[in-house]
């Protein structure tokens, strides 16, 4: 997990796409850091909603998720 938190956070810093804030913030559910999952996926929204990314779906649906939690 932490070379692929390695890669996810040299990609964002070279080419940040929403696809790229949603596996960041997966990655962050898994280690229970829910916080910093929480602003990878309003990234993600606020990145993909103007270009109609499919990856905006996937995170609004985990951002609801952690309203339940």
């Amino acid at each position: 997990t932490s070379g692929a938190l390695e890669e996810l956070n040299r990609s964002l810093q070279t080419d940040p796409l929403p696809v790229t804030y949603y596996h960041l913030g997966m990655i962050r559910v898994k280690q229970n850091r829910l916080g910093e999952a929480k602003q990878a996926f309003e990234a993600c929204v606020q990145l993909g909603r103007p270009k109609q990314d499919p990856a905006v779906s996937l995170a609004e649906t985990e951002l609801k998720k952690m309203q339940g939690r």
